[in-house]
């Protein structure tokens, strides 16, 4: 036998599979496409056993790929939301991270370990606990010009509720030597 695998599933198992692909999927091919086309290919490969399933409404076959792709019927059925929560809370987790182990870094002069990291805890505890009471509005950055065009038509987008903050607020501008944001950003 060649270099092949030969697995079982329940239907239950299988469609709890389509699920770990997609999201898989999403994870690795969102941040590198070196290596897209081959885990497209596998992709493709188990949701066009999703009639196997009697589910043949998640999968449909594109002429133009030349494969097949979940369809958005698939999507909704639940796992775009885990990932958009996985992503928040993600996006909420670093965010706190790096501005305590750049408020560590910047403050704290030592070497030792220990205290590294129990400060490290506590400033992502501080930051937790000031965006448990605050939304994203509540970051300034530094060097940041201000939008200056003037937009004609404005649509709406939810990015929490929106509170007004003035300079006698707290908010998380640094003292910082440098404007410049060394940030990664993620799409």
């Amino acid at each position: 036998m060649a270099d092949k695998i030969t697995l079982e599933f329940t239907k239950e198992q299988f469609r709890n599979l389509l699920d770990l692909v997609f999201a898989g999927n999403y994870l690795i091919t969102s941040t590198n496409e070196k290596d897209e086309e081959k885990y497209n290919q596998l992709e493709s490969m188990i949701f066009s056993h999703a009639k196997d399933i009697n589910k043949p409404e998640f999968a449909e076959f594109d002429k133009e790929y030349g494969g097949w792709l979940p369809t958005k019927e698939y999507q909704h059925q639940g796992i775009d939301e885990r990932i958009s929560e996985y992503d928040n809370v993600s996006f909420w987790d670093e965010l706190i991270h790096r501005l305590a182990l750049q408020d560590v870094a910047m403050n704290l002069h030592t070497d030792n370990p220990d205290i590294l990291i129990d400060a490290l805890l506590d400033r992502s505890d501080e930051y937790r606990d000031f965006f448990d009471n605050h939304d994203i509005s509540a970051i300034k950055i530094k060097g940041m010009k201000p939008m200056d065009k003037n937009y004609d038509t404005f649509r709406s987008m939810n990015v929490g509720e929106i509170e007004s903050f003035s300079d006698d607020d707290t908010d998380l501008d640094h003292d910082h030597d440098d404007d410049d944001c060394d940030c990664c950003h993620h799409h």
